[in-house]
This record gives structure tokens, C-alpha cells and sequence, in this order.
């Protein structure tokens, strides 16, 4: 028995033993609780995790654990709570406060040790530190969370900026209408003001009258000019300026452009000249208007800050279109030379910018809005170009242009701008020339008398192109040398072109020299002037001249001229018509024409300025009136205003056009309105009129547009709807 009591002694120790070693050698912390949670043993995994160096430190630290030893004393009531129910408790996580003050998150696994009479003896249980996990999961969480602010941080940006950009569109929709407005507001008064001083400049003046009027004329040019800088600034600011790509003749629309401006070059006694290179296309695809509108910008600017001497238009190809099939498109280079005050070094890059001239002082000499550099930039970019400004006086003026650099005396100075632009060549000019010429011209001698070298370099080469054969020379002594040398061998010129304005002999006195010399009188002579004056006419007439025009000279202009001239000494009329270019536009039929405009001003001004060239005018207050009218009479034409009372002028051409479509005819119908923006042309193209102009109108460029629109009529293969 002894034995056998021994040998359990020791099994019970060994087993002992080997239980304390697994207790003390665990990596997860193993611990023994009274009842209430204090510690009764604990192993060397657990006082690590608390961060006491032995067991007993741990315990005895740990008197009231229940108080202490849980961050958070709910989790421990929360813990007994399981016990009692369950006897057991797995996976029961809780955070504690360490030694040093830290806390770690420990997860733990216990059950109840009860006697026989089922009171609780103890707790055991084992615990693992899970702080590296809860901590990932705690950033995992975090993660999530900033995941889902910053996706409701972009959903409410992305409502944001569709907001900002719903109010921008409104706000860019609202400045469109003001625009609108204001145009339409400003326009309307001011093609009154425009239109009516012309009509009365038209008529029989005292010199004072006529100056005061003059006056008159130029401030509300100015205004105009101010008003179309800044809606059109406002329009490129808006995003709401469009390009149109449509064909038309270049040195036309050149010639045209340069003719609104030759009046304020003639009242200073510039010479205003420009000079289209052979190898420009005659015709191009692109915005006419807004190519117009850069030249006249910079030409204006030109005749602006010029005193004395020239302003020349060069226009050339930067590069030629190559002959392969389908390209279509040309790089044209344009510069405005002039003789004035030059752009300072320092200045060239700034003038276009947006409200910035060389001179921004308030007591500047010359005045403007600062735009019309800064727009010019702009719409040479929409043009695939360039813009830039060069000083004469470290730069010289473009060498082939013949005469310019020895224009005016004295040191180089003046200013070069430059600008580039890439427009289409139309499908006919790639096919085949645009005539000019006709047989009754070819080879005809002409003589050409001019001071000015630009002038007769431009006008030998326009000449020359139509098939004649030009002599030039530079005052009225040579000119009488060369016609008596030309008397003398009987090779006499048919044709002269003078210079009215010309030192020690102008162009009157060289005429009248001219036709008081045996064997000279049976030359057909045309003046050309820069600064008519009263009673040139009647000058002409009485000396025998045939033809009087302004310069700048329009090609087709001076070519009808010619015709028209030379003809009329064939028919030997006794009293042949003086060529003017109001003669040219006079010349043609005369017109039925139906006004429907509500504005008084301007039904007066629109009766009166068609009635002087011949036409027969009948007047519509409103749509509804027009529609009456032409149930009544036939028309040839319908100048249309949009903004009427009763019906408009959208309503009355939509009603039109749906009478037309059961009498299987087309009335022409030309939209008047003082709406400039480029939506107002689309919609009146939209709504079926043919064409569109805006006040105020200038009258040029109107009888250019009624006289293309009346053709079109009556083309066979006319189509409605396109202007």
C-alpha cells in the first residue's frame, strides 16, 4: 500500500509539474479568478501582456480588478452575466489599460468551475491580445468610412458643379438675351441717326451745314464702333461667337470693306490702297464678315494714328495649295502697312490685350475702347492664325511692295501688322479661273497718271491681269511727254486714268490740258480721287471726263466702269452719263419693294434711301399688314424686321412660306433687324427668309445684298431658304 500510495504521489506531482510548464511556457495568457474577478493565478504570457515583468507583480497590482483593469467596467458586468448563464464564454473581447497606461484589446475564451453544490469555486480561462487585429480592422473601418465621405464629397461635387454649370449656362443665357437686347435696344436709334444724317449729306448743303453734319455722322460711326467692340468682346467672353464657312469672292469683300473706310482716309489725305497678290484665290470658303472685321479693325487703326503719307493692304499666299486632289485649303499672309506714329517696343505684345492701348492715358490724343486689337487677336485665332505688329523703325515695310518703303520723307517710321489666316479655296477656282477680262479689252493701251507708286503699281498689275497693256507715270509732265510721243507714232492710248489729286498739275488741269491738244481729245479719260469736293462733277462733265470715282478702287467696280465708260463714246452720245459708282448702282432696275418695319424713323429712312435709287416702295407696319399687301399687289422683294407688333417678322415669313407651297413661287424676303448675334441670323434663315443684314445699316453693303438676292430670284437655279 505504501508503495502503491507513493507511486501516486508521484504521478500526481509529475502531472503537476507538467501542468505548471504548460502554464508557464504558453504564448497565450492563462489566468484563475475568484468569483468576483480577483486573480488567484495567472501565467508569465499573461503579465507580459499587461506589461509587468512576473505574475506576482501582475496580481498584486491587480487587488481590484473588477475597478481596474477594464477600460470600459460595463464589459466585465456584461462578462459575469454569460457566466452565470452559460457557464462558458467564447470569444468575449474587451480593452484594458496596461502598466504603462496604454490599452490593448484582448479576446477571451473562460468557464465556471462550480462545486458539487453548484456554487462557483473560480473562472478559468485563457486570453490572446488581438490589438494588431482590431486595429486593422479599426483602420479597415476608417478606411471605409473616408471612402464613403469622399464618395459623398464627389457626389455632392459632381451636384455642385452641375449646379455652377446649370447657373452658368442660365447666367451666359441671360447675358445672350441682354446682348440681344441691348443691341436690338441700341441698333434701332442708332440706324436712324446713321441713315438719316446720310440721306441729308445726300442732298443741297451750305458748307457749314454740310461739316456740322459730317460731325454728326463721324460720333455716331464712333459710337457704332464702340458699341460692336463690346458686344462682340462680350459675345467671344460668352463662348457665343460662331464662324460661318461659306464661299466668297476675296478681293470683293476686300474692296468693300476698304470703301467704308476710305472717307475717314480722304478727310485726313492718306492714300488708301491695298494690293491682292496674283496668286490669291478669287474665291475662298470661310467667314467673310469676320475677316472684313479684322481688317477694318486694323485698317482703321491705321487711318487712326496716321497724319500723313499711306496705308496699303498687302495681301499674299503664305502657302500655296499643292496640286494634289482634295486639298482644298491656302494660308494667306496679311499686312497693313502705314506711315504713322509706330507702336513703342515695349507695347507690342500688351495692345492685345483687352483694354490696353499704347497710349492709356485719360488725355490721350486718340481715343477707343482698347478692343479692337484684342478682338482682331481672338478672331485670327478662330481662324487658325496668327497676329503680331511690326515698328518700321527697326522692322522696314514689306520689300514687294513697290513704293512703300520711299512713301513719305524723313526717317522710317509707321507701323506693320501682321496676320495670317487659313480659309478654304473654292471647288470652282481649283477647276478653273475666274474670268475678268472680255475681248473689247484685250490689248487695250492705257494710260495710268498717278504720284503715288503703290497706286500705280496696284493699278498696272489690275490692269494687266484683265488682259490690257498699262503704262504708268508719276505726274502731269511726263504725261503730256508720253502722249505726244505716242500722237507722233500713232500708237495712242484710248483709255486714261488720272489722279485728281497730283503736285504742280492735278488731274483737272492735266484733262483740261489734254483735250485742248490737236489730236489727244478722242481719249476716253476717268478721274480717280481720294478727296472729292463739291463741284467736281460738274468739272468732270464740262471737261469731258467720263467716268469720276473714289479710291480705293473695287476691281469689278473700275472694270464696269471701263465698259461702261468706253461704250458710251462708241454710241457718241451727245451728252453720255458721268460713270460715278452711284451711277453703276443706279443704273440697275428698278425694284416693287415692301417694307414691313413698326419703327417710323426707320420707315422713313428705308423709303427714302430706296426711293432715291428708283425703286417703287409700299409700307407694312407689322406682319399681319404685310400679309395683306401681298394678297393684294406683287412684290419683287420683302425687307422683313423681326421684332414687330401683332405678328412678327419670324411669323409673317413662316406664313408666307406656307402660301408659297400652293402657288409654287418664292418671294425673296431680306431680314432688317437691329438683333445682332449670330443665333438671330440662323434663326431668321430658319424661319425661311433668304438673307439677313443688321442695323444699323450701311448702305454698301444693303444694295450688295438686294442686288444678289434679286438675281437669285430670278436664277433658275435658285433654292429657297439660303442666303
Amino acid at each position: 500500500m505504501p508503495t502503491t500510495a507513493s507511486s501516486n504521489t508521484a504521478e500526481l506531482k509529475q502531472a503537476e509539474e507538467k501542468y505548471r510548464a504548460v502554464f508557464e511556457e504558453a504564448v497565450v495568457g492563462i489566468f484563475q479568478t475568484t468569483p468576483d474577478g480577483q486573480y488567484i493565478n495567472v501565467n508569465s504570457a499573461m503579465a507580459r501582456m499587461y506589461g509587468y515583468d512576473s505574475p506576482q507583480e501582475l496580481m498584486a497590482s491587480r487587488s481590484d480588478i473588477a475597478r481596474d483593469a477594464y477600460v470600459d467596467p460595463g464589459r466585465r458586468e456584461e462578462f459575469k452575466h454569460l457566466m452565470e448563464a452559460q457557464d462558458v464564454v467564447e470569444k468575449f473581447e474587451y480593452e484594458v489599460y496596461r502598466k504603462d497606461g496604454s490599452k490593448i484589446w484582448l479576446s477571451e475564451n473562460a468557464h465556471a468551475v462550480r462545486h458539487a453544490n453548484g456554487t462557483v469555486l473560480c473562472f478559468v480561462g485563457a486570453v490572446e491580445d488581438t490589438t494588431e487585429r482590431k486595429r486593422a480592422e479599426e483602420k479597415l473601418q476608417l478606411e471605409v468610412l473616408e471612402r464613403r465621405r469622399t464618395e459623398k464629397e464627389l457626389q455632392l461635387e459632381v451636384v455642385e458643379r452641375k449646379r455652377a454649370e446649370e447657373s452658368a449656362q442660365a447666367a451666359n443665357q441671360a447675358k445672350s438675351i441682354f446682348l440681344a437686347t441691348m443691341s436690338h435696344e441700341i441698333r434701332t436709334p442708332m440706324n436712324g441717326i446713321i441713315g438719316m444724317t446720310d440721306l441729308v449729306l445726300d442732298t443741297t448743303l451750305s458748307p457749314e451745314q454740310r461739316n456740322d453734319l459730317n460731325m454728326v455722322k463721324l460720333s455716331a460711326d464712333s459710337l457704332l464702333g464702340v458699341i460692336n467692340d463690346i458686344l462682340d468682346f462680350s459675345k467671344i467672353e460668352a463662348g457665343k461667337l460662331e464662324f460661318e464657312h461659306i464661299p466668297f469672292d476675296l478681293r470683293e469683300s476686300l474692296g468693300e470693306a476698304i470703301k467704308s473706310l476710305s472717307f475717314r482716309a480722304h478727310q485726313k489725305g492718306l492714300e488708301l490702297v491695298y494690293d491682292v497678290r496674283s496668286l490669291v484665290p478669287e474665291m475662298v470658303v470661310g467667314d467673310p464678315g469676320r475677316l472684313r472685321q479684322v481688317l477694318v479693325n486694323l485698317v482703321g487703326n491705321a487711318i487712326k494714328f496716321t497724319e500723313r503719307g499711306e496705308v496699303v493692304i498687302c495681301i499674299d499666299v503664305e502657302s500655296r495649295p499643292s496640286c494634289l486632289p482634295g486639298d482644298d485649303h491656302v494660308w494667306l499672309h496679311f499686312a497693313v502697312i502705314d506711315t504713322g506714329i509706330g507702336v513703342p517696343p515695349e507695347k507690342k505684345k500688351d495692345i492685345f490685350e483687352p483694354f490696353i492701348q499704347a497710349d492709356g492715358s485719360m488725355t490721350r490724343k486718340f481715343g477707343g475702347t482698347g478692343l479692337g486689337l484684342t478682338i482682331s487677336s481672338r478672331l485670327v485665332g478662330m481662324m487658325g492664325g496668327e497676329i503680331w505688329v511690326e515698328s518700321r523703325a527697326t522692322a522696314p515695310a514689306i520689300p514687294s511692295v513697290p513704293g512703300v518703303a520711299d512713301a513719305s520723307p524723313g526717317p522710317p517710321q509707321g507701323s506693320t501688322f501682321h496676320f495670317t489666316a487659313h480659309l478654304g479655296v473654292h471647288k470652282d477656282f481649283l477647276s478653273k479661273p475666274i474670268p475678268l477680262s472680255t475681248e473689247e479689252l484685250c490689248g487695250l493701251r492705257v494710260l495710268i497718271v498717278d504720284d503715288n507708286a503703290t497706286n500705280r503699281h496696284l493699278l498696272l498689275e489690275m490692269l494687266r491681269r484683265w488682259g490690257m497693256s498699262p503704262t504708268a507715270v508719276d505726274g502731269g509732265w511726263k504725261a503730256l511727254r508720253i502722249l505726244q510721243e505716242t500722237k507722233e507714232s500713232g500708237r495712242q492710248f484710248p483709255l486714261i486714268l488720272l489722279d485728281a489729286q497730283m503736285p504742280e498739275m492735278d488731274g483737272f488741269m492735266l484733262a483740261e490740258r489734254i483735250k485742248q491738244s490737236s489730236g489727244l481729245t478722242e481719249a476716253t479719260i476717268m478721274m480717280l480721287t481720294s478727296a472729292g469736293s463739291s463741284g467736281d462733277a460738274a468739272r468732270c462733265r464740262e471737261l469731258g471726263i467720263r467716268a469720276y470715282l473714289n479710291k480705293p478702287i473695287r476691281q469689278l467696280e473700275l472694270l464696269e466702269a471701263i465698259r461702261i465708260a468706253l461704250g458710251t463714246e462708241k454710241r457718241s452720245q451727245t451728252s453720255p452719263p458721268l460713270v460715278t459708282r452711284y451711277y453703276l448702282r443706279e443704273n440697275r432696275r428698278s425694284l416693287r419693294i415692301l417694307i414691313a418695319e413698326d419703327n417710323p424713323v426707320n420707315q422713313v429712312l428705308a423709303v427714302r434711301l430706296l426711293e432715291k435709287h428708283g425703286h417703287e416702295i409700299a409700307v407694312a407696319k407689322n406682319g399681319r399688314e404685310a400679309l395683306t399687301a401681298l394678297q393684294q399687289q406683287s412684290f419683287d422683294v420683302v425687307l422683313m424686321d423681326v421684332e414687330m407688333p401683332e405678328m412678327n417678322g419670324f411669323q409673317a415669313t413662316m406664313a408666307i412660306r406656307e402660301r408659297e407651297k400652293l402657288s409654287g413661287k418664292h418671294i425673296p424676303i431680306l431680314a432688317m433687324t437691329a438683333h445682332a448675334m449670330k443665333d438671330d441670323k440662323e434663326r431668321c434663315l430658319a424661319a425661311g427668309m433668304d438673307a439677313y443684314i443688321a442695323k444699323p445699316i450701311d448702305a454698301r453693303e444693303f444694295f450688295e445684298i438686294l442686288d444678289n438676292l434679286v438675281q437669285k430670284s430670278r436664277d433658275e437655279a435658285f433654292v429657297p431658304g439660303v442666303a
